[in-house]
């Protein structure tokens, strides 16, 4: 093998491992509901900030800490499961215009 081929191959071993590593990072979250937001209070202190129910009668919420600007946002089901979809950093509050 050349030098040019053996890079490219390392070059295209690592992109599916960088990709599968992110698709892996990107899984939901999920258990019992109030364990979860015990969670999220407790080690990140976010708390309730918004909430609605989605169209399968789930209800979507976000939690947040405004002094840190962590954020999660949670869909809970009616059977008292709770899955963590998405988290981030640098929460603000829209302000309405």
């Amino acid at each position: 093998m050349t030098r040019t081929m053996i890079f490219a191959v390392a070059a295209i071993f690592g992109t599916a491992f960088l990709f599968s590593t992110m698709a892996q990072a990107a899984q939901p979250i999920c258990g019992d509901r109030a364990k979860l937001i015990k969670v999220l209070a407790e080690r990140y202190k976010e708390t309730l900030r918004s909430a609605g129910t989605d169209g399968a009668a789930n209800r979507v919420e976000v939690f947040a800490n405004t002094k840190t600007g962590t954020w999660s946002l949670v869909v809970s089901k009616i059977t008292g499961e709770a899955c963590i979809i998405a988290a981030g950093s640098n929460f603000s509050e829209a302000t309405a215009t």
